[in-house]
């Protein structure tokens, strides 16, 4: 994998890449999503979870479409996929697609991962 950039084309016909984090893209992230959990700062979402299931609590807490919407830049949508509250309706994204995507976004954010204690392959491996 390219370690500046991801490209995707998910099954459901939406074009998308994403890059490593920027620091717009990390305000969007705390304000938007972990405002939404309760967390103020990277180091306490550390402390109160696994990342492994930080997904499953931006399902349950619906906030994991804003994240995506944040995290990725779109560069095609079918007309039918196109959507008033995000860049795509990316509710028709597979789990295995979103958690690619979570993944990759970790892999091309290294200092985050470190962080957060995350391996160099993304939410499957083990610290360092």
């Amino acid at each position: 994998m390219n370690l500046e950039k991801k490209d995707y084309q998910f099954k459901c016909g939406v074009k998308a890449s994403q890059k490593e984090a920027t620091y717009k893209t990390d305000k969007q992230l705390i304000k938007t999503v972990l405002t939404k959990l309760n967390i103020n700062t990277l180091t306490d979402l550390k402390e109160s979870m696994k990342v492994t299931d930080l997904i499953e609590k931006l399902i349950n807490e619906d906030i994991l479409l804003d994240a995506i919407d944040i995290i990725l830049d779109v560069e095609s949508v079918p007309e039918a996929l196109k959507s008033d509250k995000y860049k795509a309706d990316w509710e028709n994204l597979t789990r295995e697609e979103i958690i690619n995507i979570a993944n990759d976004f970790f892999i091309l954010s290294p200092s985050l991962s470190k962080k957060l204690g995350i391996g160099k392959s993304g939410l499957d491996s083990q610290p360092e």
